[in-house]
């Protein structure tokens, strides 16, 4: 895997010509080097999530090195949070204008329980997307989703990366 500063120092247009052919993001799809992942609407979600994100890509796939990962269950809740695992996810707006996700890391399993108004740092940790039939990154972004069980299901809360983060700079 090559990372963005590998793509665009190395040899230059052969280099990234050679990964277009291939089906990779082309160089104004490139992602940028870092990204941070905050959740929207924290107030409502028993737990929030915020990380930091270091992004590199290949014709195969997206990778985020994550560091500064911290859970913190909402103080309005009164019973302490339990969440599972995380994924982080590759996400895109629908026609509808709601958003979806259009494909995900493996899951991470961290099983933790926090307590209300209390967080929990989470140890730095790399994950790959696999880009088989993604043919742009343009229009879309990551979202760092966390699991956690409920009653005969299982509840996400999501933190997102800026939506542009895509777009050519």
């Amino acid at each position: 895997m090559k990372t963005l500063t590998a793509l665009l120092f190395t040899s230059g247009c052969l280099l990234l010509a050679a990964c277009t052919n291939t089906g990779a993001p082309k160089d104004d799809e490139l992602p940028i080097r870092s990204t941070t992942f905050t959740p929207s609407n924290a107030e409502f979600f028993a737990v929030v999530a915020n990380a930091n994100g270091e992004i590199s890509v290949s014709p195969q796939e997206l990778r985020v090195d994550l560091s500064g990962i911290t859970f913190k269950a909402n103080p309005k809740y009164e019973k302490s949070q339990y969440v599972e695992s995380y994924s982080v996810c590759l996400a895109a707006r629908e026609a509808d204008k709601s958003w979806n996700t259009l494909k995900c890391s493996d899951w991470v399993v961290v099983k933790v329980n926090i307590a209300p108004g209390h967080s929990e740092e989470i140890p730095s940790h790399s994950v790959s997307i696999n880009l088989d039939g993604i043919s742009s990154l343009r229009r879309t972004w990551l979202v760092l989703d966390l699991m956690k069980p409920g009653d005969n299901t299982r509840h996400h809360f999501y933190s997102h990366s800026p939506r542009n983060l895509f777009e050519a700079r």
